[in-house]
């Protein structure tokens, strides 16, 4: 599982490598110019911040889906259970019943 640390780890590890020069001079004499590398690290480094990000995303995404549905097939059982329809709600409860299995099928639909 993809935690937020992680995530974290990824940004602190893009904020250290931007903070280097991309001009590295070795004994006074030879300059060796990195910034083609750097910039290929930073790169890979958002790559895969923004995979893991995506990732938690999908994750959570998926969570909330599968507990509107396990909510929705409650609520509908509760209401076939107690012979209310959907249609035709007689009193409060089925009224407000309905209400909420018709906002959970909105959500479900997007």
């Amino acid at each position: 599982m993809v935690t937020v640390q992680q995530i974290d780890t990824y940004e602190q590890l893009y904020s250290e490598v931007d903070a280097f020069d991309g001009i590295v001079l070795f004994e006074n004499w030879f300059r060796v110019d990195a910034r083609p590398f750097k910039q290929s690290l930073l790169n890979t480094i958002r790559h895969w911040s923004l995979m893991f990000k995506q990732h938690l995303i999908n994750h959570i995404t998926h969570r909330s889906l599968v507990f509107l549905t396990m909510t929705a097939r409650s609520k509908s059982f509760a209401l076939q259970k107690q012979n209310y329809c959907l249609c035709k709600p007689t009193g409060a409860l089925a009224y407000r019943t309905s209400f909420e299995v018709a906002i959970l099928i909105k959500y479900l639909k997007r």
